[in-house]
């Protein structure tokens, strides 16, 4: 099953003891990439600390695009890791 296609705007969970941010990029050990463009961090519940993240899905050119600009100097990029599914 193919992921969303660039362009598209995605919702995400991720977690991570890291602050994330609008503007912050998660990347994928194959290359692909998504642009932080809401963020919220669960406070309460079985899930406390989750950031619940709506991102934009970055073609391969718009993420190295965004690291030659930004780099990682302020950890603004964050690697992402899939659970498998049940």
């Amino acid at each position: 099953m193919p992921g969303a296609p660039a362009g598209a705007e995605v919702k995400l969970h991720y977690d991570t003891d890291r602050e994330v941010d609008v503007g912050h990029v998660l990347y994928t050990r194959t290359g692909r990439g998504y642009l932080v463009v809401g963020a919220r961090q669960q406070r309460r519940g079985k899930h406390a600390g989750r950031w619940h993240l709506t991102a934009i899905v970055l073609t391969n050119t718009e993420l190295l695009a965004w690291y030659t600009e930004h780099g990682d100097e302020n950890g603004t990029s964050h690697p992402l890791y899939w659970y498998k599914r049940g």
